[in-house]
């Protein structure tokens, strides 16, 4: 038997900010990544693997480049 539970959470000004800046973010890369796998689709190659993706574009936000 599967059971469920329901939460609901009141964050304070302070983690309600540390979350916009978190889902911000992911949602810039997010978006980055689906322009790429665009490109890539037109050009007719296949999709990089999950780890390439990772180590270009995370590593290429930490560095500050585009």
């Amino acid at each position: 038997m599967k059971s469920r539970s329901r939460y609901q959470v009141y964050p304070t000004k302070t983690p309600i900010i540390a979350f916009d800046q978190l889902f911000g973010c992911v949602r810039v890369i997010w978006k980055d990544v689906l322009a790429h796998w665009k490109k890539l689709d037109q050009k007719g190659e296949k999709k990089p693997k999950k780890s390439e993706l990772q180590n270009h574009f995370l590593s290429q936000k930490k560095d500050g480049g585009t």
